[in-house]
Formats: structure tokens, sequence, C-alpha cells
């Protein structure tokens, strides 16, 4: 899948110029016109699927309104 590839490309030039991530508070949101679950690893987790996102105190959704 194209997301994964680029998720894992993401994460090796992060490592690259001395980044981390934390699994546990990386989220995916898909904003389709037709909603389905993605499945995106990382460190052989399953990233959790969300509708909803804080992102610097503003409410991020994944429809349009």
């Amino acid at each position: 899948m194209a997301l994964q590839g680029l998720k894992d490309t993401l994460i090796e030039i992060g490592k690259f110029n001395g980044m981390e991530r934390n699994v546990n508070k990386t989220k995916v949101m898909i904003c389709p016109r037709q909603p389905s679950p993605v499945q995106i690893m990382a460190d052989q987790k399953q990233l959790e699927n969300v509708e909803y996102l804080n992102y610097l105190d503003s409410m991020i959704t994944s429809v349009a309104r």
C-alpha cells in the first residue's frame, strides 16, 4: 500500500536525522468519499484509525462539514 511506504520512508528519514516517534500516540485519519479503515503498521503494531483529531487546540474531522 502506498501509505505504508510513505510512512516507512518518513520513519527512515527521521531516524537518519536523529528523530524518534511514539507509536502509541501515532494515529491514522483518512478523508475519503467512502470512509473505510486502513491498515498502517509501525513497529509491528497497527496504528489506530480515528475520525477526529485534536491538533494545536483545533478539532480536525475526517468529514467535511
